[in-house]
């Protein structure tokens, strides 16, 4: 089975009508469709890794399936340019979204995408 047929029928199995960023990135990578570069990282200093890893500036992003519209709910950080940036906007995000929802299905999954400050919209 391919990535496309597992992440929607997790999706429906999970009673959802949206994918999460990760899921929907996953399925433009696999028709081909160019994204950002990005990792899911569970806890602090993953994030810190995986940000070194993708090269700064990164983007930060809750990832949850109760928490869509990111932003509302204090759920992005963007422009981090170091290990130290990105540990403090996780503990923030982490302190924005348990006070925006506190009960939300929080996977504790974070997002890390590279940055580029004039990035145009598709």
């Amino acid at each position: 089975m391919n990535q496309t047929s597992k992440i929607i029928n997790q999706a429906k199995k999970e009673n959802r009508k949206a994918l999460l960023e990760p899921e929907a990135k996953t399925i433009c990578m696999e028709y081909g469709i160019p994204v950002t570069k990005f990792e899911v990282a569970l806890n602090e200093n993953e994030a810190a890794k995986y940000a070194d890893e993708i090269g700064y500036p990164v983007v930060l992003k809750i990832v949850s399936p109760d928490i869509i519209h990111k932003s509302d709910a204090g759920g992005v950080m963007v422009n981090l340019k170091n290990p130290a940036e990105v540990t403090d906007a996780y503990k923030k995000i982490l302190e924005n979204v348990k006070k925006y929802k506190s009960e939300r299905k929080n996977r504790g999954y974070f997002g890390a995408g590279k940055w580029r400050h004039n990035q145009q919209k598709l």
